[in-house]
């Protein structure tokens, strides 16, 4: 098989006579000699959470408390809860997530935040959903009236 046009490579051509690493950057950048780090961009709160924690947690398990936080955040952007209020649920979720030896499960940490999350949006739903039958029953009770 033919190598790659690109001048130095010896792999063998896939595609457009381009091997598949210069196929794949011409294909997502444009141009062959562009080379980015793979996965989607981070943010500058996960790089953050990165440089704090980086020398103990893996990438996977920081994507997972930056989620938990973003969800939390989530919570007083809405103003579904008080900031306050999410701050005791955090500490709450992280002590429960907390092994015997003082490390954080941090998945179990994501999956409380979550449940919480999930809780207390469907709750603000039912007394929303609540008002709205109250207010109808009102209308009708004027309709009647008339």
């Amino acid at each position: 098989m033919a190598p790659c046009t690109i001048d130095g490579c010896e792999r063998p051509r896939k595609a457009r006579g381009l091997c598949a690493t210069h196929y794949m950057r011409q294909r997502r950048h444009g141009d062959t000699s562009t080379v980015k780090a793979s996965g989607r961009p981070r943010g500058p709160a996960r790089a953050a959470v990165g440089a704090i924690f980086d020398t103990y947690w893996g990438g996977r398990t920081i994507d997972r408390y930056d989620r938990a936080q973003r969800i939390l955040a989530a919570l007083t952007v809405d103003d579904i809860i008080t900031s306050e209020e999410v701050t005791a649920l955090d500490r709450a979720a992280f002590q429960a997530s907390t092994r015997p030896n003082g490390t954080v499960n941090v998945l179990a940490y994501l999956e409380r935040v979550e449940d919480i999350a999930a809780m207390i949006v469907a709750e603000q739903q039912q007394v929303e959903d609540i008002i709205t039958m109250i207010v109808a029953q009102r209308a009708a009770v004027r309709a009647d009236r008339r």
